[in-house]
């Protein structure tokens, strides 16, 4: 859908995204309260999810697994993660 609307309207997929973030820009984002329950959501569903992969290694550490038993049991989540964004991405494309 999004693919056909642009190919209507080329101008509609122009984006000016290089532009740094200065600190009115990020007030004027904090204020508009259209958008608070984004962030709501993006705070509840990514946060949580975050620690976990990040420490996953020196949690398994933790328990006493060496190096080798380590890096094995990584695997299943970052195939995981890998194949989940992959499939996002390909579920974007078709749009």
């Amino acid at each position: 859908m999004v693919n056909r609307i642009i190919r209507e309207d080329p101008t509609k997929s122009y984006m000016h995204n290089r532009q740094g973030i200065t600190p009115k820009l990020l007030w004027m984002a904090i204020k508009d309260y259209d958008l608070w329950v984004l962030y709501l959501i993006g705070m509840c569903f990514t946060i949580p999810a975050m620690p976990p992969a990040m420490y996953l290694t020196l949690s398994l550490r933790k328990l006493g697994f060496d190096t080798f038993q380590t890096n094995l049991l990584a695997i299943p989540h970052s195939a995981f993660h890998s194949k989940h964004t992959n499939r996002s991405k390909e579920l974007d494309l078709r749009d």
